[in-house]
């Protein structure tokens, strides 16, 4: 993206991500995102968290969604009850 001249926001990051987690399967670029994200100083939101433990649970990876998951809370960043709600049935795809 910074080859492009591109000026990223957080907003353009969560849009990226939200592809390659949703729309793509492709969480190893949602990941790189995330983490050009983090490096150019921006601050993962509860959108940003949101989307990669969706994307996780999705592609019934629980272990790579808990991590997230811990990674958001150690942030300071409390998870809405939504995602509470998306867990259950992340579970219940998932075969918990």
């Amino acid at each position: 993206m910074k080859n492009e001249q591109l000026q990223p926001d957080v907003k353009i990051y969560n849009t990226l991500i939200k592809v390659c987690a949703h729309n793509h399967p492709r969480m190893d670029l949602a990941l790189e995102y995330f983490r050009e994200m983090k490096a150019a100083g921006f601050v993962p939101t509860i959108v940003t968290y949101n989307t990669l433990i969706k994307g996780f649970i999705d592609r019934k990876d629980r272990m790579r969604a808990l991590e997230v998951f811990e990674e958001m809370k150690v942030a300071g960043v409390p998870p809405p009850d939504t995602l509470f709600m998306n867990s259950w049935e992340g579970k219940e795809r998932m075969g918990c």
